[in-house]
């Protein structure tokens, strides 16, 4: 991973994984995009959990993107 890589991590607000992977990124003082779907409504989450089929076809949580 180079410095100047994005991290972004779908997540649920319930998962304990997610929490983890959080916790882990902070603990390593890493800043990281939380998109937790949960929290998400009608069109948005549609559209969020398109881009994480994208992804990942299984649609599982946590799904982390590190840079491209």
């Amino acid at each position: 991973m180079k410095k100047h890589d994005t991290i972004k991590m779908y997540g649920l607000t319930t998962c304990f994984h997610c929490k983890s992977v959080v916790s882990f990124l902070e603990d390593m003082q890493v800043s990281v995009e939380v998109v937790n779907v949960d929290e998400k409504l009608g069109a948005e989450r549609r559209e969020i959990l398109k881009e994480v089929k994208l992804l990942n076809q299984r649609c599982t949580f946590p799904t982390t993107v590190i840079g491209e």
